[in-house]
């Protein structure tokens, strides 16, 4: 990359801030589609269809346990102190309830697709409160003036609609109470006390007494019922397997001839966990899982808070949309940047954008609007347990390719550092300072490209020189994305939280290509020869380093030597020495630890002067070893029998907070520093 031009932007960079990593990997079965009957007050009722026992299992979803149940389970995470408050009262008060279930949503119009006009900007939230021991209760949580007439109208045709759609799905005869709260409401135990019984007495005078009575049996049923009514979709359902070549859409069932459709499980919970989230939410799905059905869905709910753009790259996708009237506007992929092109700032009359099968970059103009977008990803098809074996052997590099044989590799003996050019890893799009967490140097048909996590902005990032200048290109990641390696024109990012990896195609610009589940929280990653990872776990049980296969099982578990002895106190990142050995930086000890594949330890490094937060290493093509010692500013050279050799870089040399190190297989020192540049150096 030497004798790089200005970084220039791929057009359309200015997108949302990173959000929220949502997945979709099990796949909707053709064979579990089937009919079933609810009691309701509806004569008319359509017949009713799920996959499985959907129904049921969002009922258990929504109620897993007695006492209080708040859903979605990501309010409590709300950054409103008001609605903060508001759990904190309901809790108080319906403690000694033997099961409560409390409903919250930005606003109840959204999650139960209930037509209204508009949505007063003085309203924080609405809550629905369904009890074993007393009535069912819809109020509006609102800031000001909780008198106003445009508020107490909403708050009635919220809760008009609540009932309606929920004595759908239930022969039971309810009514809920209802009303609104204002911020002084919360101030106390007493002061929320006196707004519910105000509450009370307003509201039951319009409701039958009998039907404000509560017991188990009919709690149950209100909460089937309320499952049912947040759970039918409007979309049409995908109820046959499509072509090969499409992407999860048609065949499609009419809606007149099949009546109405419950979501899965799985895409009731991504749609309310997630619809009330501000900015990006993307979900990263495997084919067949139902996730165009999952967009349209939340394409219809978010129309009812404002216009919304349905973008997909499947016709038949586009169709069904128009077809059952789903939001404001549906366009085709293809046609999408060309309508960016012949209007400008297109995207600005939308509140919402919900698109598939398009990158991130396509969408320009959109940081003020709430945006779904799904990447799809392909299915990992090896079986479990079962990993297939390359039909001849293949050595991985950290590099992802072939490893340069000693006799004609860059060595770095006895060769000083010569510095070649900066690449900055910061973007316009940026929000927030970036931080190069971890990279790697992919190779493709001579092509060097730079990719990197970017944990602040939630992104991984990748560079690359094209015509004399640096392109770039991103994909929003998961906010706990810690590793990365290589695997040949890919990367694999480790996901500890989620207990998964995520592969992504760089080819140069990335892509997402498929997710692996793993059995433990894995922190960091590397390539081992005859498709082999190492992965370390620090925190998931007894310490250790782990040898997985592409499918996620893990082949050998180290964390003894061969007299039982602890290897590692802390097992943090991993790097790979061809073919079959393991470096590990060993937090708590500040040791380097180096372990042949099959856990036999070999040596293990620590300075006189203890290595002060080396979370960096790299293995030249020629074998040696290069660690970043980030608090004493120094890059040090490492012989493979664990000798120290020299200080490669030092602060003199212009070294400051050396983080992390890669080397590709021509023997290129990449270094991150300042945790948002990487400077590149030869040997000479």
């Amino acid at each position: 990359m030497e004798g790089c031009g200005p970084v220039t932007q791929d057009a359309g960079d200015d997108v949302v801030d990173a959000g929220f990593i949502v997945d979709m990997t099990a796949r909707v079965q053709e064979g579990n589609c089937r009919a079933f009957e609810l009691p309701s007050n509806d004569p008319f009722l359509p017949k009713l269809h799920q996959i499985g026992n959907s129904l049921d299992d969002i009922a258990s979803h929504l109620t897993p346990k007695g006492g209080v149940s708040f859903y979605p389970r990501n309010m409590g995470k709300n950054p409103s102190t008001l609605v903060k408050s508001l759990c904190s009262r309901i809790e108080e008060k319906y403690t000694s309830d033997e099961q409560s279930l409390v409903y919250l949503a930005n606003s109840l119009s959204v999650t139960i697709n209930i037509p209204i006009q508009k949505v007063p900007q003085q309203v924080v939230c609405d809550v629905c409160i369904v009890s074993q021991s007393a009535p069912v209760v819809v109020m509006t949580l609102v800031v000001k003036n909780s008198e106003a007439p445009e508020l107490v109208d909403y708050n009635l045709q919220i809760t008009k609609g609540f009932v309606s759609q929920v004595r759908n799905f239930t022969d039971e005869h309810f009514s809920a109470l209802y009303g609104v709260l204002q911020e002084s409401d919360l101030a106390s135990e007493a002061s929320f006390q006196t707004a519910i019984e105000r509450i009370r007495s307003h509201s039951s005078s319009f409701c039958i007494p009998d039907s404000l009575s509560m017991n188990e049996e009919k709690f149950r049923d209100i909460v089937k019922a309320l499952a049912a009514s947040v759970a039918v979709s409007k979309a049409l359902q995908v109820i046959k397997s499509p072509a090969p070549e499409a992407v999860d859409e048609a065949d499609f069932e009419d809606e007149e001839e099949g009546g109405l459709w419950l979501l899965t499980k799985d895409q009731f919970v991504l749609l309310t966990e997630n619809i009330d989230t501000s900015g990006l939410v993307v979900v990263w799905a495997s084919t067949h899982t139902g996730s165009s059905t999952l967009l349209m869905e939340v394409a219809s709910r978010l129309q009812q808070s404002g216009n919304t753009l349905l973008v997909s790259g499947s016709k038949a996708v586009c169709e069904s949309a128009r077809h059952n009237q789903v939001c404001y506007r549906v366009v085709s992929s293809a046609d999408f940047l060309q309508l960016q092109a012949n209007i400008g700032g297109m995207l600005a009359e939308f509140e919402h954008i919900v698109a598939e099968d398009i990158p991130e970059v396509m969408l320009h103009g959109a940081r003020k609007s709430h945006v779904w977008l799904c990447m799809k990803v392909k299915e990992n098809t090896t079986p479990k347990g079962n990993a297939a074996s390359p039909k001849s052997p293949v050595f991985v590099s950290m590099n992802g390719r072939p490893p340069l044989s000693p006799a004609t590799a860059t060595a770095v003996a006895g060769k000083d550092p010569v510095y070649r050019t900066t690449i900055s890893f910061s973007l316009p799009v940026d929000t927030h300072e970036p931080w190069v967490y971890d990279f790697t140097v992919v190779t493709d048909n001579n092509k060097k490209v730079i990719v990197a996590i970017d944990r602040p902005n939630c992104r991984i990032k990748c560079f690359y020189t094209e015509d004399g200048e640096i392109r770039t290109s991103y994909l929003s990641v998961d906010k706990d994305t810690t590793g990365i390696t290589n695997i040949d024109n890919r990367v694999a990012l480790t996901v500890p939280k989620s207990r998964l990896i995520r592969v992504i195609s760089v080819i140069p610009d990335l892509h997402p290509h498929s997710i692996i589940p793993t059995q433990r929280r894995y922190y960091d990653i590397a390539t081992l020869g005859f498709q082999k990872m190492a992965v370390s776990a620090p925190l998931d049980g007894r310490p250790c380093v782990d040898i997985i296969d592409y499918s996620g099982n893990i082949l050998k578990s180290i964390a003894t030597d061969d007299e039982g002895q602890t290897l590692f106190n802390h097992p943090l990142t991993v790097q790979t020495i061809f073919p079959n050995k393991v470096l590990v930086y060993d937090k708590h000890n500040g040791a380097i630890v180096c372990v042949s594949e099959r856990g036999q330890l070999l040596f293990r490094y620590i300075h006189e002067r203890k290595l002060e937060n080396p979370c960096g290493m790299t293995v030249t093509p020629a074998g040696e070893i290069l660690v970043a010692d980030s608090r004493q500013h120094r890059v040090i050279h490492i012989n493979q029998e664990g000798k120290f050799m020299r200080n490669i870089l030092t602060r003199p040399n212009g070294m400051v907070f050396p983080y992390r190190v890669c080397c590709d297989g021509t023997g290129v020192l990449y270094v991150a520093t300042h945790y948002k540049e990487v400077k590149l150096y030869e040997f000479k």
